[in-house]
């Protein structure tokens, strides 16, 4: 089977390496073997899966695993309204507007926004100029297998400007480029947000996005393996991608850029609440790479998590109590769930699960060398544990708990320290809603540190969204800060009831969106017009941060909006009374 089959069949297990590799020893080992390199120290390693197989930490280890990620929009507002009339107040709140208009005249021409996420309706009027051409640039459509991939890529079609030029002239488009966003049209709607504009009958505009000028590039990620789906517990039909096809993605968006030319606006609205919440992944270390580039930024969505009642964190201090109940509520109907535990090292633990029936599993700590699975006499629920005594990217205490059929009722976990330097902080995180079949909460939840991975990379834009016309908190955004105390989000912006060409939206991704194009338009100032012409993803976090409205008698940096709120025109005040 060839790599691009390998790529998409559920025979193969798809493992993210974090390290060099020497791809002969590798291949002379197993000649079958696919290994990407997505720089020198990531690959990509397409395996075939044995029959029967299991994962476990002895064999693939959770650090192999590709991170499963979701998409961060709540069903908040009339999704089926266009509502495209009151998009300049958006944009009035982010300071987005101010800079559309004489002196400075930005409007995002000589940039590039990426939109990774759903895919695209390229055919929709926001992202064609008035001449009927396509202001896409390219679209690299990762779930398509009868077309070409991109050079350098092995999977997928792409579609350059050319091509979808000629679907727009034709009778069948769809023929020509087979694009299309089922997925709810999220993506469509994200990079409407960044970047759509859509023409009034008399000459003005109907629809502006922030940077409604730039060059727009795409990428349809493709949905996470099945097994990997069964793995994780996630139902069937919700949308959900993998880190590997991320990676990919994120790769083949920096490869557009040209330094001093040409620079690149990245956004992502997905998340997870998988990992340990510092920024340490490998996805979240290799946007931090990418952000060091000349003229490339990425805006990543802090999420939805922070009301969802899916965050436990505690600590044992000196005197109070050797050892602690963690509570969580299980509804009808719930298929299965991922949960995970972290502890902060130098302490170690010991934790006991209780069943609703009141059965009770001992012992899970560092002694379980391997996979473990148990199961009760009252209950028909399977549990599998997997300890990592040290997670090799956080250094920390990590279990895995897999419930498969869980009990409806009260599930009590049992925290006892076996070593302790106090305050010894202990978390537990459940997935996103999105992977949820059912309800599945704490019953004492911290809506704290409840950013989704992966915003929580150390130098990208994390945003967080809040309600425009209030300026009050949204409760569903997620909240800093990181575990290890890093201050995120850097900076909020408006995430309700925004206006698109498909409908108002709500949620972190659209509050990414914005700022994605409002990173657009400041490269055009600094890139295009050579004001600023070394600019990185760092330098630009810093300039947003430092040009940020905040609020007076407020405390910042908070653990809501970071910074403080969006202001575009406050960063070129600011750069003006240097």
């Amino acid at each position: 089977m060839d790599c691009e089959a390998q790529i998409y069949s559920d025979e193969y297990a798809d493992l993210i390496l974090d390290f060099g590799v020497d791809k002969e020893v590798l291949l002379e080992n197993d000649p079958t073997l696919c290994i990407y390199e997505i720089d020198e120290d990531i690959h990509i390693v397409h395996k075939r899966r044995e029959e029967g197989e299991v994962f476990s930490r002895s064999e693939f280890r959770y650090l192999f695993l590709p991170n499963a990620y979701g998409i961060m929009e709540n069903a908040v507002g009339d999704t089926e309204r266009a509502g495209t009339g009151s998009y300049l107040t958006v944009m009035e709140q982010a300071g987005i507007a101010p800079v559309w208009r004489p002196p400075l005249s930005l409007t995002g021409l000589g940039t590039c926004v990426a939109i990774i996420d759903t895919g695209i309706d390229y055919n929709n009027p926001a992202f064609i100029r008035d001449d009927g051409t396509s202001r896409i640039l390219a679209i690299w459509d990762q779930t398509d297998e009868t077309g070409t991939p991109p050079e350098g890529f092995w999977y997928g079609s792409f579609y350059t400007r050319e091509n979808i030029n000629e679907a727009l002239a034709s009778r069948n488009p769809f023929d020509i480029v087979p694009v299309r966003d089922i997925t709810g049209r999220h993506g469509t709607a994200v990079a409407s947000i960044a970047a759509g504009r859509i023409k009034s009958e008399n000459g003005g505009d109907s629809y502006r996005g922030a940077a409604y000028e730039a060059d727009i590039i795409v990428v349809k990620l493709k949905q996470i393996k099945d097994y990997l789906r069964t793995y994780y517990c996630i139902p069937d039909g919700v949308p959900c991608y993998g880190e590997n096809d991320i990676l990919t993605a994120l790769k083949f968006v920096s490869s557009f850029l040209v330094p001093l030319q040409r620079p690149v606006s990245v956004c992502l609205g997905i998340g997870s609440s998988f990992g340990p919440h510092e920024g340490k992944s490998i996805l979240s270390r290799y946007i931090q790479k990418l952000s060091y580039k000349r003229n490339l930024c990425i805006s990543v969505t802090g999420g939805n998590e922070g009301n969802e009642e899916h965050h436990f964190r505690d600590a044992f201090r000196e005197g109070e109590g050797e050892s602690r109940t963690v509570e969580i509520r299980v509804g009808e109907g719930v298929d299965g769930f991922f949960m995970q535990f972290w502890g902060t090292l130098p302490n170690r633990f010991t934790l006991s699960v209780r069943s609703p029936g009141g059965e009770r599993v001992s012992g899970i700590n560092s002694s379980l060398e391997r996979t473990t699975e148990f199961s009760f006499i009252y209950d028909d629920t399977r549990l599998t544990v997997d300890v990592l005594p040290v997670e090799p990217l956080s250094g920390q205490e990590l279990v895995v708990f897999r419930f498969v059929a869980p009990t409806p009722g009260i599930w009590q976990i049992n925290v006892v320290p076996n070593l302790v330097y106090y305050p010894a902080f202990y978390d537990f995180w459940l997935p996103i809603t999105a992977f949820m079949s059912g309800e599945v909460t704490f019953t004492e939840p911290n809506p704290y540190i409840t950013l989704t991975a992966p915003s929580m990379a150390q130098d990208c834009i994390c945003v967080a969204p809040y309600v425009g016309d209030t300026g009050g908190l949204y409760p569903a955004a997620g909240r800093g800060y990181t575990r290890i105390g890093t201050v995120k989000p850097d900076i909020a912006a408006p995430g309700v009831n925004i206006p698109t060409p498909v409908g108002v939206r709500s949620g972190g991704s659209m509050a990414a969106a914005i700022v994605c194009g409002a990173a657009a338009l400041y490269q055009e100032w600094a890139v295009v017009q050579e004001r600023d012409p070394l600019i990185n993803g760092v330098g630009l976090r810093k300039r947003l941060i430092r040009g940020a409205e905040r609020l007076l008698g407020g405390i910042y940096p908070n653990r809501e909006n970071g910074y403080g709120f969006l202001d575009l025109e406050g960063v070129f005040r600011n750069l003006a009374e240097r």
